[in-house]
C-alpha cells in the first residue's frame, strides 16, 4: 500500500512539474501581452533616461506592444528598486539600475527594504559610461585636475561639489583619499539638477556622466576637468584622463543594466534578454548611445551577474575605508 501511494504521490509531482513548465512556457511564447514598464531611479534629462527612452522605444516596435518608462527618483535609487522588487514577477514591471544599486547598496546602507542579492533576477548589461570632473571656469580658477588639487591644497575650505548620484561621489571620495583634498558635499537628485548648479555657479565643480552637460561645454560655460576612463573619449578629446594627471587609481567604467524582480520566469528573462540584445545591435541605437558617451552592449544574465560581482569586489573596501553611509 505504501509503495503505491509513493507512486502516486511521483505521478502527481511529475505532473504538477509539467503543469509548472507548461504554463512558464506559455506566459514565454505569450510574452509581452500588454505594456511593459521600465523604472527609472532617476529624474529625465539624464543618461539612464536618454538611454531607457531609446531602448523602449525600439522594444515596442519589436514587441508590438507599449514599452513605457517610469521615472521614480530619489532615495539613492532605493525608491525605483523597492518599487520593482514588490512588483509581480511576471517581467511586466522591470528595473534600470546604475552599478551601485545593485553592486553597493549592502554597503551604503544599513537598512533596506529588500536584500539586493535575493530581489533581483539580473536580465542584461545595457551601456557603460566613464564618469567626468566638471568645473565651473568663473567658479573655479583650474583647467584640469592637477590645477584643481594645486588649488584645493593651497586653499582648503573653499571649495565645493555638485553630486547627483552615489557613483559619482565614489570618484570624488577616491580622488579625495588619493590627492589629499577636500570639498563640501552638496548632492542633487540626479544630472540635470547638478548640471544646473554648476552652470549658475552654486558649486565650483562636479562629478557626473557626460550627457546633460555636453551643450554647456560646446558653449565654455563648462570645462571637462578629467574623465575616468584608460582613454580619451572620442566626443571629448580635449578632457585628460585620471590616468594622464597622475591618478590611474581613479579609473572608473560606470554602467547601466536590466532586471527584473527575482522569481520572474527563466524564459520570459531570456526573451527580455535577446530582444534588448537585437535593439542594442541596431545602427542608429549605437550611434544615438555614442553621441552621449555611452557605449551600448548587452550580456547573458550570467554575465551580468559576474559584472555586479566585480563592481561590488572593487568599489566595497572604498566604500567601507572612506565610510561613506546613506541612512
Amino acid at each position: 500500500m505504501s509503495t503505491m501511494v509513493t507512486a502516486r504521490r511521483g505521478r502527481a509531482l511529475c505532473c504538477l512539474a509539467l503543469l509548472v513548465a507548461f504554463a512558464t512556457n506559455a506566459l514565454a511564447q505569450g510574452y509581452p501581452a500588454k505594456p511593459v514598464r521600465i523604472v527609472s531611479p532617476f529624474p529625465p534629462g539624464g543618461s539612464a533616461d536618454v538611454l531607457g527612452r531609446a531602448v523602449a522605444d525600439k522594444l515596442q516596435e519589436v514587441w508590438k506592444q507599449p514599452v513605457l518608462v517610469e521615472s521614480r527618483p530619489g532615495g539613492n535609487t532605493i525608491i525605483a528598486a523597492n518599487h520593482v522588487a514588490q512588483a509581480p514577477a511576471d517581467g511586466y514591471t522591470l528595473l534600470l539600475p546604475i552599478d551601485f544599486t545593485l553592486a553597493l547598496a549592502k554597503a551604503l546602507f544599513a537598512k533596506l527594504p529588500y536584500d539586493p542579492d535575493q530581489a533581483f533576477a539580473p536580465i542584461t548589461m545595457l551601456a557603460t559610461q566613464p564618469l567626468l570632473f566638471f568645473g565651473n571656469p568663473n567658479k573655479l580658477p583650474a583647467r584640469n585636475l592637477r590645477e584643481l588639487v594645486t588649488y584645493a591644497k593651497a586653499n582648503p575650505g573653499k571649495l565645493n561639489i555638485g553630486l547627483g548620484a552615489i557613483v559619482s561621489q565614489l570618484f570624488y571620495e577616491a580622488l579625495k583619499a588619493e590627492a589629499g583634498i577636500s570639498a563640501e558635499v552638496i548632492n542633487y537628485r540626479g544630472s540635470q539638477p547638478t548640471t544646473a548648479a554648476l552652470v549658475a555657479g552654486d558649486v565650483n565643480f562636479s562629478s557626473d556622466g557626460l550627457v546633460s552637460y555636453l551643450p554647456f561645454i560646446k558653449e565654455g560655460r563648462i570645462i571637462p576637468l578629467a574623465v575616468s576612463s584608460k582613454t580619451r573619449m572620442q566626443h571629448l578629446p580635449q578632457a585628460p584622463t585620471v590616468g594622464e594627471q597622475g591618478y590611474p587609481q581613479l579609473e572608473m567604467v560606470t554602467w547601466f543594466a536590466l532586471a527584473a524582480p527575482a522569481r520572474t520566469p527563466k524564459d520570459v528573462i531570456d526573451k527580455v534578454n535577446g530582444s534588448v540584445a537585437t535593439v542594442l545591435a541596431m545602427p542608429d541605437v549605437r550611434a544615438r548611445m555614442a553621441e552621449i558617451a555611452l557605449t551600448v552592449g548587452a550580456s547573458t544574465p550570467e554575465e551580468m551577474q559576474a559584472t555586479i560581482k566585480a563592481f561590488s569586489d572593487r568599489w566595497t573596501p572604498v566604500v567601507k575605508r572612506v565610510g561613506l553611509k546613506l541612512d
